[in-house]
């Protein structure tokens, strides 16, 4: 936080300038101010067709200045890229002239009387202004690298898989199109879907057309569906179905022999965009479907966001009908290969009917409070906005990281602990200095309240007042269940605001209720079966409380002297060995020093050595195997972070590695409680519906009658998911 692109280009120069020869190739005359000291600069002029090597001098020679001038002429001429204002009636050759001439602003100061009459008046009494741009133009060189090596800043080129993966997550859409840069690693991981000749896809015009690729499908026992432009395909052929035609005829005409025929084997891009079109004529996707993303995201252990992932990796926009047999059939061999495919056909492929379904019936909302609450929210932001202005006597961007940072630590004089950041941490220190800040904090969480929780969920209310979020299953690396469309899963629940948000959710009906059914502490009760710790196992199994136990052993004092801060900070640390937290991050939760959580850690390992050999073992396995696994066999890549020479990238995917088998295995059991809740009140015809679900707790609205049966069907099917050396407890 703090640091820019700039700063790290300026703390590598400086690190290793001294170990070989450094050259910074760019555009930006803002890193002029790096050349020396062993690093010369390649300045980019006109693409890479116009390239000047720049030392010290000459630059000189070039553009009329050394290497320390720079800094003062941005601050004096200012820089609009940059954002940076300058000091009004001095300009670009101005600045240069007297710069060069006095060696620095202080030295153009003491000299006044030597400038010319506008010069003096544009500099007299502006230190804050030329300050602060100085210290806006500076780059640092000073950023925290103190671990990296040379070696971790190798590469090698062409390009291998791994980056054009990376490419292809920020969307670098002009450099996947390029061949040339990536080597055989690259295109041979995934093998590409072998091009067969292209015969022409068919046209359907009229439903009667569609008796031949009924037939088709049947014998061939296995279609492939693209929702958009509607296509079906088998091994024989594509058949694009006209957008013109009746489609609610041909979906009709197609519902019985195919998208609901137990035989058919149904191979789609993405079950969801099936399923909504499918929607329209009452029909369904029936099981066996095969859905390529899940499919990618199993098999490969990576996030899969969009289906156009699918199609940029193996094919094309036009091609992709003609491939998607081929492709599911090589996803196939890779399920198997890497041992997830029963974890494919009996958890994720009948949840993704189940997701559909909750989403379908959606979460009813009161629109009109959430219009109230917006107009309430509005007037207590202009309000926070005047207080704030009043107490400084002028106006600025309060949302403007810049210039909030210019106000604070400029303007009031406060101190600037991490470079202009002025992040919610960095504000909370700064609280007590000056009342103005506690504002700050409120209009930041104001807006951000506004922003996500109320506009964010506007656009997203049907005419009949309900929100149909969009469950994702591919979208985290450890199997959880992602919402979005809008984002049921980041409601707040301990702020001011959280009681007035959740209140403007309701039920269905007014003759209905919202059961919430919620695991307790399954990740910790993993943590035990896993282990074998037998400690942690006895207090679960006779449901003593686990968080005071840690507590009495870290603090050394029988559990009746256990105090509730002594509870609290066991809490964290509980939580914290579930994702391998260090003692610098620990000390960060409980603000206590890294000795202290160090201490913590020890006291809690010491007391259960299984756990630390448990959580020792899966980083070694991750280490060799390339990969972390949850109990049903679902995995993380991790081979290329987790043996990186690189501290920070390793202890990442080291802590990644410890916390895959319990945040994986907790999002698997409720996904196998979602599906058997659903299967129940199909089986029993309940009128009860699944509508939510946020990690470790699943939200059903159902009639009062159905009350009492709903919550035996959602214990026993929650608390029963799979059979552990510690009990699973749901509260209701």
């Amino acid at each position: 936080d703090g640091i820019e692109g700039d700063d790290v280009v300026g703390s590598l120069a400086k690190k290793f300038a001294g170990e070989c020869d450094t050259f910074i190739i760019s555009s930006d005359r803002d890193l002029f101010q790096l050349i020396g000291g062993g690093v010369k600069m390649l300045y980019v002029k006109k693409g890479m067709s116009e390239v000047v090597e720049l030392d010290r001098d000459k630059l000189f020679e070039l553009f009329g200045f050394y290497p320390e001038h720079v800094v003062d002429i941005k601050a004096l001429a200012g820089d609009t890229a940059d954002n940076i204002p300058g000091v009004d009636g001095i300009g670009e050759k101005g600045a240069i002239d007297m710069v060069t001439k006095y060696g620095s602003i202080e030295n153009i100061v003491s000299h006044m009387s030597e400038l010319k009459p506008k010069q003096r008046t544009a500099l007299e009494g502006k230190q804050d202004v030329w300050s602060l741009c100085r210290k806006l133009a500076t780059i640092y060189t000073d950023a925290p690298l103190d671990g990296v090596t040379l070696d971790d800043l190798s590469f090698t080129f062409p390009f291998d898989a791994k980056t054009k993966q990376m490419f292809e997550e920020f969307g670098f859409r002009s450099l996947i199109s390029k061949p040339e840069i990536f080597g055989s690693s690259a295109t041979s991981e995934p093998a590409p879907v072998i091009k067969k000749p292209r015969p022409k896809a068919e046209e359907i015009l009229d439903a009667s057309a569609l008796d031949r690729v009924i037939l088709d499908i049947e014998k061939c026992g296995e279609v492939g569906i693209i929702a958009q432009p509607f296509s079906l395909s088998t091994a024989n052929g594509v058949y694009v179905i006209n957008p013109f035609v009746d489609m609610l005829a041909v979906l009709e005409k197609l519902k019985q022999p195919v998208f609901e025929n137990s035989k058919i084997k149904k191979y789609v891009l993405d079950n969801r965009s099936v399923r909504v079109l499918l929607r329209h004529a009452g029909a369904r996707l029936v099981m066996p479907v095969f859905d390529s993303m899940i499919a990618e995201h199993l098999s490969r252990g990576k996030v899969v966001k969009t289906a156009n992932e699918i199609i940029n990796e193996y094919s094309s926009e036009s091609d992709i009908a003609f491939d998607l047999l081929d492709i599911c059939k090589q996803q196939q061999e890779r399920l198997a290969a890497e041992n997830v495919q029963n974890l494919f056909e009996t958890l994720e492929m009948p949840l993704s009917e189940v997701l559909f379904e909750m989403s379908m019936a959606g979460f009813k909302i009161k629109k009109d409070k959430l219009v109230s609450l917006m107009q309430d929210t509005e007037k207590e932001l202009d309000s926070v906005s005047r207080q704030i202005f009043d107490m400084l006597g002028f106006e600025f961007n309060i949302r403007s990281p810049k210039q909030l940072a210019e106000v604070l630590f400029a303007k009031l004089g406060l101190p600037d602990t991490k470079k202009g950041s002025t992040n919610v941490e960095v504000l909370e220190k700064l609280e007590h200095l000056h009342p103005i800040v506690s504002l700050i904090i409120r209009h930041r969480k104001l807006g951000k309240f506004m922003g996500t929780h109320l506009e964010g969920f506007l656009p997203h209310i049907s005419k009949d007042e309900f929100v149909h979020t969009v469950f994702n299953q591919t979208m985290t690396n450890t199997g959880r269940l992602s919402s979005s469309e809008p984002n049921m899963q980041n409601i707040p629940i301990r702020s001011e605001e959280s009681q007035k948000i959740r209140a403007l959710f309701t039920t269905r009906s007014p003759e209905n209720v919202l059961v919430d059914a919620d695991y307790s502490q399954i990740e910790l009760r993993l943590l035990a079966a896993f282990s074998g710790d037998q400690k942690m196992i006895d207090a679960f199994n006779s449901g003593r409380d686990i968080h005071a136990e840690t507590a009495s052993s870290v603090f050394g004092v029988s559990l009746d002297n256990v105090t509730s801060q002594m509870r609290r900070i066991a809490k964290v640390v509980n939580f914290g060995i579930i994702y391998g937290i260090s003692g610098f991050g620990l000390a960060q939760d409980l603000k206590i020093t890294q000795r202290e959580a160090k201490q913590y850690i020890e006291a809690f390992f010491k007391e259960h050595p299984k756990v630390k050999e448990y959580m020792d073992g899966v980083i070694a396995s991750a280490k060799e195997t390339g990969k972390a696994k949850t109990m049903l066999g679902r995995f993380r890549a991790v081979d290329a972070e987790i043996n990186a020479a690189n501290f920070m990238i390793r202890s990442s995917a080291e802590r990644a590695s410890q916390n895959m088998p319990l945040q994986g295995s907790a999002a698997e059991i409720i996904k196998i409680a979602m599906i058997n809740v659903y299967k129940r009140f199909e089986q029993e015809k309940l009128s009860a519906k699944l509508i939510c679900q946020v990690h470790d707790e699943l939200v059903v609205d159902c009639p009062k009658t159905e009350l009492e049966q709903v919550k035996k069907i959602i214990k026993h099917e929650m608390e029963n998911a799979v059979s552990l050396a510690v009990p699973l407890t749901v509260e209701i």
